[in-house]
Parts: structure tokens; sequence; C-alpha cells
């Protein structure tokens, strides 16, 4: 028999505790939201204009709201253990989405590498 010892990687929750956030249902400037999370103006800006962040535009101001301050939060624990703005827009996209198991693999195994690509 095999003896290979099983290799256990404990994965940190994205969506973790926040330092000192606290979600209430009032809107947060960009300023505000800024300060909390210890980033640039310019950072929030940009993961807006990548689509991470969508805050609420009145005329030139951005107002950050309960889902964007929870989003930030997992933005910044993805970018912690390394993953890219897109694979960490893909996260955010699957909303925590469970993924349908695809059951056995049935016929040419070939095929499995064509559907590895797309867990969901």
């Amino acid at each position: 028999m095999n003896n290979t010892a099983a290799k256990i990687v404990a994965v940190p929750d994205i969506a973790g505790p926040g330092q000192n956030v606290v979600l209430d249902d009032r809107a947060l400037a960009i300023s505000e939201m800024s300060e909390r999370f210890d980033v640039t103006l310019r950072t929030l800006r940009f993961y807006e204009e990548k689509g991470l962040l969508n805050p609420v535009r009145k005329g030139a101001r951005r107002f950050y709201g309960a889902r964007d301050v929870s989003r930030m939060r997992v933005i910044l624990q993805a970018k912690k253990i390394g993953l890219t703005l897109a694979e960490i827009r893909r996260v955010i996209k699957t909303g925590g989405k469970q993924c349908k198991s695809p059951g056995p693999v049935q016929g040419n195994p070939g095929n499995l590498q064509k559907s590895a690509g797309n867990p969901c």
C-alpha cells in the first residue's frame, strides 16, 4: 500500500472579519472608505474602473454602500492570499454560490481536461 501523507492546507476565510469595519445602512464617501480600509482614493477608483466596486454616483461624488464595503473586504483578503484581479472578479461574480458537482466521470478521460477549466 502507498503510504503518502495527505497535505492539508488551511485556506483563510476571504470574507473574514474586517478590521474596524462596522456595516451600517449609511453610505460612505470615498474618503471614509479610504480611511476605513487604509487604501488610497486612486485604489478605490481603480477597483471601480475594473468593475470590482460599484459606488452610487451623485454628481461627481461616490458613495459606497454595505455591498461595496463587503466587496472591499473580500478584495483585500483575496489580495493577501495572492489572487489576481481577474480571480478576485470571479470570486465576487460567483457571490458565494455553490458549484454543482458534475458527478462521476464517464466516458473518455480526455474529456475531463476540457471541463476542468470551469469549476462551476
